[in-house]
């Protein structure tokens, strides 16, 4: 068994593979048009239960210490490292990259986890200056759940 197994094949991920309430669709080479696997198909009950439980989730995140959010990112990181060669492989195959590319986009994902690994350390919020005998001040606020529309050029990041 491979780490990118095939439990997912078909299914949508809420709180466990699933399958979509909107069925599934194939997934193809664009150079050979072999069906490289299935994935599930979301409908519009299975992305409001999927935000749900992002808000219900996002409460129990943010009451960690800062120090087992970042080793989340981290580990991430990490096994994104450790597993570079069957991520890059599924990238050539599922979008028609060239190697190179591939390895560029797992590379650059995985930074990309390693400097989310330190934004929970960073302080919550700054002074700003004001010409009033006041302070102001910025703080930083999560935003809750949002939805995100991966680049079709490298979806990985």
């Amino acid at each position: 068994m491979t780490w990118l197994d095939e439990r997912w094949h078909g299914r949508v991920f809420l709180g466990g593979w699933v399958p979509g309430s909107a069925g599934d669709r194939a997934v193809t080479a664009p150079a050979t048009g072999a069906e490289l696997a299935r994935i599930g198909l979301a409908g519009p009950t299975d992305v409001a239960q999927a935000a749900e439980r992002a808000a219900q989730a996002q409460a129990d995140w943010a009451a960690r210490p800062y120090t087992e959010r970042a080793a989340v990112f981290r580990r991430a990181g990490d096994l994104l490292t450790e597993h570079a060669a069957e991520i890059g492989d599924w990238i050539v195959r599922e979008s028609g990259s060239v190697p190179g590319k591939a390895e560029l986009e797992v590379h650059l994902t995985a930074q990309e986890c390693y400097e989310a690994a330190g934004l929970p350390g960073r302080a919550y919020g700054e002074l700003l200056p004001s010409e009033l005998p006041r302070r102001s001040w910025a703080q930083r606020v999560p935003a809750g759940v949002v939805g995100v529309i991966a680049p079709f050029n490298f979806p990985l990041i």
